[in-house]
C-alpha cells in the first residue's frame, strides 16, 4: 500500500472534506491525519522512500537495541544512559590499571549502608578482583565525573569496559563475586532496569536515616591496605 492509497483509506474511515495540496486534491481526514497523509504523499512523489534513511531497521539491529535498553547498556550505541566508557587516564596516577580484570567500587565514605556493603564485597571477593575508594576521595575526583562526587547518590563501578551506576553497578558486582552471588546478580539482572533503579533510589535517598552517617570517611584496616584507595 503506497502513501496515496493509505491517505485514501484513512479518508474513507474518517470525516472527510475536499483538501488540496500542491495541486493535488483528494478527500482526507482533519487535523493530524490530514497532515500525515499529505506528507506521506509528498514523500512518495519525491521518491524519498528509496533513501536509506527511510529503510526499516533490520531484525538484528532491533534485537540488539532492545537488549541494550533492557540491560541499561547504552554506551555502545552513543545514547545517554547508565554506562559510559572509562576516562582515558589519571594524570596523578592514583587509579591503578584495570586491564588485568580489576575493578574499582566507589562508595559514599560516610554512609553506614555503603560501608557495610564494602565489608560484604571485600569479605566475599575471594579472587581479589575489587578495589574500593570513597567518592569523597582523591581517586574518585581524578577519575569520575564531578556529578558523581558531588551528588553521592549512587555507588559507581569502574571496569576496563565501562562505568556503571545504581542497579547496573550492583548487578555486576554480584556477578563478579562468583558462586551463589553470581546467580543472585543474574536473577536481579532479569528485572527490567527501570524497576531496579526505582528500588535502588528509594533505598539511596533514605540511607542516612535508616543506616546512619559517619563523621569521617572509612580508614583502611590491616587487611584492606592496598585495596582501599585514597
Amino acid at each position: 500500500m503506497n502513501a496515496v492509497t493509505l491517505a485514501e483509506s484513512i479518508g474513507s474511515a474518517c470525516p472527510s472534506f475536499p483538501l488540496s495540496h500542491d495541486g493535488v486534491s483528494y478527500s482526507g481526514p482533519s487535523s493530524l491525519w490530514e497532515r500525515v497523509g499529505v506528507r506521506a504523499q509528498r514523500a512518495m512523489s519525491l521518491g524519498c522512500a528509496s533513501h536509506p534513511a527511510f529503510r526499516p531497521p533490520s531484525p538484528r539491529w532491533l534485537l540488539g537495541f532492545g537488549w541494550k535498553i533492557f540491560c541499561g547498556e547504552k554506551a555502545a550505541s552513543g545514547l545517554p544512559g547508565t554506562v559510559e566508557r572509562p576516562r582515558s587516564g589519571d594524570a596523578r596516577g592514583l587509579a591503578p590499571s584495570l586491564d588485568n580484570g580489576k575493578a574499582i567500587v566507589f562508595f559514599d565514605g560516610v554512609c553506614g549502608l555503603c560501608n557495610h556493603t564494602i565489608d560484604f564485597i571485600l569479605r566475599h571477593d575471594r579472587k581479589g578482583v575489587f578495589l574500593v575508594a570513597p567518592l569523597q576521595g582523591e581517586t574518585a575526583a581524578a577519575t569520575l565525573k564531578p556529578e558523581d562526587t558531588e551528588n553521592l547518590h549512587s555507588v559507581v563501578l569502574q571496569t576496563s569496559s565501562g562505568v556503571y551506576r545504581r542497579s547496573a553497578a550492583a548487578v555486576r558486582i554480584l556477578q563478579r563475586l562468583g558462586g551463589v552471588w553470581s546467580v543472585l546478580g543474574t536473577l536481579l539482572w532479569i528485572i527490567p532496569k527501570p524497576l531496579r533503579d526505582l528500588g535502588y533510589e528509594l533505598v539511596a535517598r533514605n540511607r542516612y536515616r535508616l543506616f546512619g552517617k559517619k563523621e569521617t570517611c572509612r580508614l583502611p584496616t590491616a587487611d584492606e591496605v592496598g585495596r582501599l584507595l585514597p
